[in-house]
């Protein structure tokens, strides 16, 4: 256990090393958790434990833990890098040893809590979470007279988050965490239950997840980042060709109607047998989320305008 925690602890350094080193290499202009938020995200994740103290969790045995859950979480919109969390999920453990066997139990909990992710590229991520919740543990075994019995618990975690972006929309994270559960009511009574229960434990898990809303990087998500409107064009004359080149021959308005900056913007403008080439009318370096700019027009004619009446 001791070597399996050691490899993972200098994977995660590792990581976090390698994701600052590639932050440094990216645009630190660039706000990475406003550009890549996302509306919605749901994950699947695997944990095991490890008792942090002699005999938390163990009742003087041995037992394995496996925890399988689901948790959702909704960035705020205005702060996309806190995210509220619910999780749900169950808890298996199973004696390595014939007389512990009777203690083998499920447990059922939820959780509610808060996220907090920071990108330091599109495709690295770090995090860490908060959470508090309820269990319903379910001992099928442990009454000698044969009846079940369940035990209610308390429980919390803290725990940190390095995540990979296979893409905007799939996520892989690691997760170690603290674990932490208390029985609510008294089960001495069946002699070491509370030790079992009660205690810490370091987990170690893996989540993937999906997130929910569009790639602003894909070219159809590029096409809705701008809106065009009120496009005023005035009547135009042939003799005045050069007089068109350095005064506009109307107006734009574009807006930017995404949650996200859009950089380099370059608005032209092409009229197809009259023009050999687009002229650019306007070159932005940023248009903010919800800015709108209104925008003059120039053209470049050709000689086929001394065709046209």
């Amino acid at each position: 256990m001791k070597n399996c925690i050691k490899c993972y602890f200098f994977f995660l350094f590792f990581t976090v090393i390698t994701s600052q080193y590639l932050f440094t290499q990216n645009n630190s202009e660039i706000d990475f958790d406003e550009k890549y938020q996302y509306p919605f995200s749901l994950g699947i994740c695997y944990q095991t434990y490890f008792p942090i103290a002699r005999d938390v969790f163990t009742s003087g045995g041995t037992y394995q833990y496996h925890d399988i859950s689901l948790a959702a979480r909704i960035p705020l919109s205005s702060l996309p890098v806190l995210q509220p969390m619910a999780q749900m999920g169950l808890i298996l453990v199973k004696a390595q040893l014939p007389d512990d066997e009777k203690r083998n139990h499920t447990q059922f909990y939820g959780n509610l809590g808060a996220y907090y992710a920071h990108r330091f590229s599109k495709q690295l991520e770090v995090g860490g979470d908060l959470g508090l919740g309820l269990s319903y543990g379910y001992f099928p075994f442990l009454d000698p007279g044969g009846e079940p019995r369940s035990a209610l618990l308390f429980n919390a975690q803290a725990g940190v988050s390095l995540g990979l972006n296979l893409s905007y929309n799939l996520v892989l994270d690691i997760n170690p965490r603290l674990k932490y559960f208390k029985s609510i009511d008294d089960y001495s009574y069946f002699g070491d239950l509370n030790t079992l229960l009660n205690g810490f434990a370091f987990a170690i898990g893996v989540t993937a997840s999906y997130r929910f809303g569009e790639d602003p990087d894909s070219p159809k998500a590029e096409i809705k980042c701008i809106k065009f409107e009120n496009i005023k064009i005035d009547p135009l004359f042939a003799s005045m060709q050069s007089y068109y080149v350095n005064n506009p021959i109307g107006i734009v308005t574009i807006s930017n109607c995404e949650n996200y900056p859009v950089d380099d913007v370059s608005i032209t403008f092409m009229q197809s047998g009259y023009m050999d080439n687009p002229t650019v009318s306007a070159e932005i370096p940023r248009i903010g989320s919800g800015e709108t700019n209104e925008i003059d027009l120039y053209a470049t004619f050709n000689d086929q305008v001394f065709l046209t009446e």
